[in-house]
């Protein structure tokens, strides 16, 4: 991140000095050892958001893309 977002701004910044658009840096991470069941010990649904009790904060949230027949779900963390 240290090095794409200083070039991502300077191509922004390129495009004219009028041209100022907002600018969101979202990390993704699909690397996570967290698994996801629901009361009754089966994997959520695809779709299904966990955005409390599990996360750092209020910007994090894990979502569950997928649907998995066999094993446990694993989200993704945004």
């Amino acid at each position: 991140m240290e090095v794409e977002v200083p070039e991502i701004k300077k191509a922004i910044q390129s495009m004219g000095e009028d041209y100022n658009p907002g600018f969101v840096e979202i990390t993704v991470n699909k690397r996570i050892d967290d698994r996801f069941f629901t009361n009754d010990t089966s994997n959520p649904k695809p779709g299904s958001i966990i955005a409390s009790n599990v996360v750092s904060d209020k910007h994090e949230y894990f979502l569950i893309a997928q649907n998995v027949t066999c094993g446990t779900v694993t989200g993704t963390k945004f």
